[in-house]
């Protein structure tokens, strides 16, 4: 879903990792994904809910806000 919603092709390394969240907020699992592209930007994206709740709205939605605020490391 990420790769499809996204627009990235095979060359862009996605990874999605479910975490114990420690935000008081948050109710349980929170879910990263980590985008590195080939130019080695790495924009990493968390929803606070556990993946297998995540709709492709939810990934569109949030990779056109990190499209506008990139966090590279």
């Amino acid at each position: 879903m990420v790769r499809e919603q996204g627009g990235f092709g095979p060359q862009t390394l996605v990874s999605v990792t479910e975490f114990l969240c420690d935000d008081p907020n948050c109710p349980g699992p929170a879910t990263r994904i980590t985008i590195l592209a080939m130019d080695l930007t790495r924009r990493v994206l968390v929803i606070h809910r556990p993946a297998r709740e995540i709709s492709a709205m939810d990934i569109a939605a949030l990779i056109d806000v990190g499209r506008a605020v990139q966090r590279t490391d």
